[in-house]
């Protein structure tokens, strides 16, 4: 999407984490310790829970508006995932667009994304999810914006690449890309094909 314009101010409190973390909760807390770490929130992976995720809060989402996420981000160990999305507050707690999962490398990096809202709800979560056991993550900067966006009118186009030996192969990207999962690779991004995948 590119952005023309915001449309509100930033709907999550306490996203730069100055003093503390609060206004944000997560579960479950037996598998999930979060913390104040020097002006960043902390998120650790400590139980026997596949996923855990840490929620901020955003107030009513209207179907067919868009908003911008923006957010430094980094992993204590390279080749992590973080997963993103907005979700309603209530049960059934579906997702409310599209579900992003982003890379995260060692050093903090600032990502983008924007959401599209598929339905209307008076009280929404925007959801940070970690799918990896015994991982560490640091947040920053999070905000969350209404804005007018348009898609990008770009050819569609797969790229296949293979790795034939039998040594593992790294794959630098000049441009961002998705695979079939729906994980964005930005530009920048070195990606690991194991032997003969």
């Amino acid at each position: 999407h590119e952005v023309k314009s915001e449309l509100g101010p930033d709907r999550v409190q306490n996203g730069r984490f100055d003093t503390d973390i609060r206004n944000w909760f997560g579960w479950p807390g037996d598998s999930l310790r979060a913390m104040w770490d020097e002006g960043r929130l902390q998120l650790r992976h400590t139980g026997q829970a596949p996923v855990i995720h840490y929620d901020a809060p955003v107030g009513p989402i209207e179907a067919g508006r868009s908003y911008r996420l923006w957010f430094k981000a980094n992993s204590d160990q390279p080749n992590r995932w973080l997963r993103v999305y907005l979700r309603k507050w209530e049960p059934d707690y579906r997702s409310l667009g599209e579900v992003l999962d982003l890379p995260l490398g060692g050093q903090p990096e600032a990502y983008e994304v924007v959401f599209t809202a598929t339905q209307t709800e008076p009280r929404s979560l925007l959801i940070f999810e970690l799918p990896n056991a015994s991982q560490v993550v640091w947040l920053d900067d999070v905000e969350l914006i209404p804005v007018e966006a348009e898609p990008l009118h770009r050819a569609r186009w797969v790229r296949v690449e293979a790795n034939p030996t039998m040594e593992p192969r790294e794959l630098s990207l000049e441009e961002d890309h998705s695979d079939a999962a729906g994980r964005l690779y930005p530009a920048g991004s070195v990606i690991t094909i194991e032997p003969f995948r």
